[in-house]
């Protein structure tokens, strides 16, 4: 069974609040679509359907974050020395040998949580991570360690046969 090389955890605060803030969002523009229709159709409403509405909306919301907060516990990045695995509720991999390019992104999230996303192109993302910089660093050092690993063996296995044939020939 092969370990790790290194695992990381994203940052769950960094996750929960922009979820927190979304939801809050969307709950709040049902809400205000709701009293329109009622306005515009000339229903009267009593106050306590708009407590229920605004409470079962906050349930719905707070679940919502919970469940993200579940999922968030779960997820943590494997780095192995030639891929990466995302493991727990999407799990994903990612070879070195596929990967294009590397970038590292920043939102306004990122910002305010210190954290980064690094983007392992064609499909792969680390997200809401903690210290960026390094991680990005660190996934480069990877993939070139891997690359270089790769195209060392491609390389002497043929001058290893050119030079064996060559010892034959000499003992003949």
């Amino acid at each position: 069974m092969e370990f790790p090389q290194y695992v990381l955890k994203p940052n769950s605060a960094r996750t929960l609040f922009p979820e927190f803030i979304r939801m809050f969002l969307l709950s709040l523009v049902f809400y205000v679509g709701l009293k329109l229709n009622f306005i515009v159709l000339g229903v009267k409403v009593p106050f306590y359907v708009d407590i229920i509405a605004l409470v079962a909306l906050a349930l719905l919301s707070i679940m919502q974050v919970i469940l993200t907060k579940i999922n968030q516990t779960k997820l943590q990045y494997n780095f192995y020395a030639n891929r990466i695995e995302a493991v727990g509720f999407k799990p994903k991999t990612i070879l070195f040998a596929d990967v294009k390019n590397i970038l590292l992104k920043r939102s306004v999230f990122d910002n305010m949580f210190s954290t980064g996303k690094v983007v392992l192109e064609p499909d792969f993302e680390i997200s809401n991570i903690p210290n960026a910089n390094q991680v990005y660093a660190y996934v480069q050092k990877l993939v070139q360690n891997y690359r270089y690993s790769m195209y060392s063996q491609y390389y002497q296995q043929p001058q290893q046969q050119t030079q064996q044939q060559g010892n034959q020939g000499l003992q003949q």
